[in-house]
């Protein structure tokens, strides 16, 4: 069971990141020089490179990595309250406390016996 809560944890970071690097496509303008361009796409990378950080952090140590996405959820909806909806809560700060309660999952759930 424990194992099934480390994969799965572990690939919904993985899909959420790529799904939060897609927002940072929208950086790119025609007409605007290449490196004005590649700069405001690292900018808008931020947030994938908080959630690589703590996706490294939770590889290694589940239980400070499920309280850091925990935290960022609750970052996200403290700037977000004012034009809060359901569906906004499903698109980011959901999956964030979802991956994170799979994270902290892990250590309270008994190891696999069949290593």
């Amino acid at each position: 069971m424990q194992k099934g809560f480390k994969i799965a944890s572990r690939l919904l970071a993985i899909i959420f990141i790529l799904f939060i690097s897609l927002f940072a496509l929208d950086s790119f303008e025609q007409g605007r020089p290449f490196i004005q361009n590649l700069l405001a796409f690292a900018i808008h990378l931020i947030p994938v490179y908080i959630l690589v950080i703590t996706t490294f952090l939770s590889w290694r140590w589940p239980m400070i990595g499920g309280w850091f996405f925990w935290l960022l959820a609750i970052v996200y909806l403290s700037f977000f309250t004012p034009i809060f909806s359901w569906q906004l809560f499903l698109a980011i700060p959901g999956p964030l406390f979802i991956i994170g309660l799979f994270f902290l999952l892990q250590k309270f759930l008994p190891k696999d016996k069949n290593k």
